[in-house]
């Protein structure tokens, strides 16, 4: 995880509470050392509690939790919030738009969207989706994948190349970094007579055993998914996408529409919870051709959908967001096609330089215990975390 990308030194400190008996060697109040511009504390408590802070610049967290070791790892489990704090400020971004023929090839064909198909019908939706901007996550080794198809010899391939890639991005007048970590897609020649039914995944030097999952016949791309927690690697079912509807969500990109032709993609992508924050009620505007307005309150951020009916009387002409209670002038998205009927709305956080908690970076860290150090892995270097 390169964290260095994003803030600048400052320290902060933790007052040590005295616990209870357990694991005294490893109990303690910890300095980061050898961290360039960072300033970080950990205490870890006897009861197997934790308290600790971060600081890089403007930037600074918090984190409270559990730890636990395992032969020699030492692992922070955070306790996890409602909320980990209040968006003072919100950019909003329309991400993507949709008629009903786009919405129903994308979704005829997944029966757990029933539910959406049936809304899109009569309705305008607006999905509201929250964007974090933060550092690459740790990505893993060389990871293991078994394929075993209805008929014919299994095959094995090994997932070993990651890209990581940067680049600046103008959020409401800020210059912000974006990182983010992916696996390549693996393509996997694709032979009508004998479909893919089964996928196995393992890391390539670990323990663990090959973790395997059904997949339908009809799936052409696979994204599989992956956390760690207490040090260890786990992977989560494939989530399948039809060769339609690929094909039809990368209409615009070339390359991947010559590899579906006559491939399997997969791929692997960190599967992470992500919490967004609270935020202030917005008055969102639906404004019609005819001149007519209907208005409703985005007032919680795990509010992930707004609905408003279809009427043959009138069309959508713009949306438009504004707090409650500001004079600002409302955002609006007016780039609609009378067609336009299904939108995403992408959002986030825009108090960038306004004291960024950085108190996730604590989530599910772990430590390598080594002799008077508890390794901090920066991932283009290594630090210490020493009493």
């Amino acid at each position: 995880m390169n964290i260095c990308r994003f803030f600048c030194a400052t320290f902060l400190f933790i007052t040590t509470v005295p616990a209870a008996e357990e694991s005294p060697d490893i109990a303690g109040h910890y300095f980061l050392q050898g961290a360039m511009e960072m300033g970080s504390q950990l205490l870890l408590r006897k009861d197997g509690t934790f308290a600790a802070q971060i600081a890089y610049g403007s930037a600074d967290g918090y984190a409270k939790g559990t730890w636990q070791t395992q032969a020699d790892t030492l692992s922070l489990l955070v306790d996890t919030p409602e909320s980990a704090h209040t968006a003072k400020s919100i950019y909003f971004e329309m991400s993507s738009k949709s008629d009903w023929q786009k919405i129903k090839n994308k979704l005829l064909d997944q029966p757990d969207k029933a539910q959406d198909l049936k809304l899109a019908e009569s309705n305008y939706v607006l999905n509201m989706n929250y964007i974090e901007i933060e550092a690459a996550p740790p990505t893993p080794n060389a990871v293991d994948l078994y394929f075993e198809f209805t008929q014919g010899p299994p095959t094995h391939s090994q997932f070993i190349d990651y890209v990581e890639s940067c680049e600046t991005v103008k959020v409401n007048g800020h210059d912000v970094e974006s990182c983010g970590t992916t696996s390549q897609q693996l393509p996997l020649p694709f032979d009508p007579q004998r479909t893919l039914n089964k996928i196995g995944v393992r890391m390539s030097k670990g323990s663990e055993p090959t973790q395997w999952f059904d997949v339908s016949s009809t799936g052409r791309m696979f994204e599989i998914g992956w956390k760690k927690t207490h040090g260890k690697l786990s992977f989560a079912q494939p989530d399948e996408t039809g060769l339609s509807q690929t094909q039809d969500y990368y209409q615009h990109d070339q390359d991947i529409l010559k590899k579906i032709e006559h491939n399997y993609l997969i791929s692997l992508y960190e599967n992470k919870i992500i919490i967004p924050p609270a935020i202030t009620p917005f008055d969102v505007y639906w404004h019609f051709q005819d001149g007519s307005e209907q208005q409703q309150v985005w007032a919680d951020s795990k509010q992930l959908r707004l609905v408003q009916p279809i009427s043959a009387k009138r069309t959508l002409q713009k949306i438009g967001f504004r707090a409650q209670g500001s004079t600002e002038p409302i955002q609006w998205f007016d780039d609609i096609a009378p067609t336009d009927q299904w939108f995403s709305i992408s959002w986030q956080n825009d108090d960038y330089g306004q004291n960024t908690d950085i108190g996730e970076l604590f989530r599910n860290m772990t430590l390598e215990i080594k002799p008077n150090c508890l390794q901090f892995d920066l991932g283009d270097n290594k630090a210490c975390y020493r009493k």
